[in-house]
């Protein structure tokens, strides 16, 4: 995957996989292992533009959530501070999908589809 895929589809990636649980990705990592849009990829769904429009309102709040709170939890004393933190933002970071009318499981299959392909990342780019 190139570096510069790579960083557009971070802000989205990070957000999903903090929704689900996992440890965010900053935006700066890169990856080497990971594998470029379309190998094993199954067909993207579609969207229509008011699930868009909700997904880039969602993911915006979803990214300044994780942005405050990423800064807390790198200067977390120990590990169970910075779960705490976590754990804090994942809360906050649900309610603001929810109070979008979103579901996390939609934001997420969103999140996921605009990770893999560019056409739908920059669909969602431009409701910013």
């Amino acid at each position: 995957m190139s570096n510069l895929k790579h960083r557009a589809a971070t802000p989205f990636l990070a957000a999903a996989l903090l929704l689900c649980g996992a440890v965010a990705v900053p935006a700066h990592a890169d990856s080497g292992t990971m594998k470029p849009a379309g190998q094993n990829a199954a067909p993207a769904p579609h969207f229509n533009k008011q699930q868009l429009e909700k997904f880039a309102k969602a993911e915006a709040r979803v990214r300044n959530i994780g942005e405050q709170y990423s800064k807390r939890m790198r200067s977390a004393k120990d590990k169970k501070t910075a779960l705490a933190i976590k754990a804090e933002a994942n809360k906050k970071m649900v309610k603001a999908v929810q109070e979008t009318g979103m579901s996390v499981r939609g934001y997420n299959a969103i999140a996921h589809a605009a990770f893999n392909d560019p056409t739908l990342r920059k669909r969602i780019q431009a409701m910013r």
